[in-house]
Parts: C-alpha cells; sequence; structure tokens
C-alpha cells in the first residue's frame, strides 16, 4: 500500500483525492500480480505517471 499511496501523491489533477485512487492504485496492483504481470507497470499505467521501478522497490 506504502508503494500505492507513493505514486498517488505524484498524480497531479486527479479526479479522485490521493487516498482513493492509492486504495484504487493498490487494487491494480495486487491485480496485476495475481495475473503473473509487472505491478509496478500496472501502477504507472493505471495513474498515467512515470516512476521508476528501482525508485518504487527502494520504498
Amino acid at each position: 500500500m506504502k508503494i500505492a499511496e507513493y505514486v498517488a501523491m505524484q498524480c497531479m489533477g486527479c479526479s479522485d483525492s490521493p487516498m482513493i485512487l492509492a486504495f484504487k492504485a493498490y487494487e491494480v496492483m495486487k491485480k496485476a500480480e495475481d495475473n503473473n504481470e509487472n505491478p509496478y507497470k500496472a501502477l504507472n499505467d493505471f495513474l498515467g505517471t512515470d516512476v521508476s521501478e528501482v525508485t518504487l522497490k527502494n520504498l
């Protein structure tokens, strides 16, 4: 959840509040992991951000 919160805070001008976005982003990450996909890519794609995987792994 910490990673989803961090990236959600990077989203400027988003329609939802950062905490709502963080929850939705966390769900997207969990779904990606369940489907053996990259959760970091799914997170960035969902939020329209470009936070490096290295940065996310170091959080």
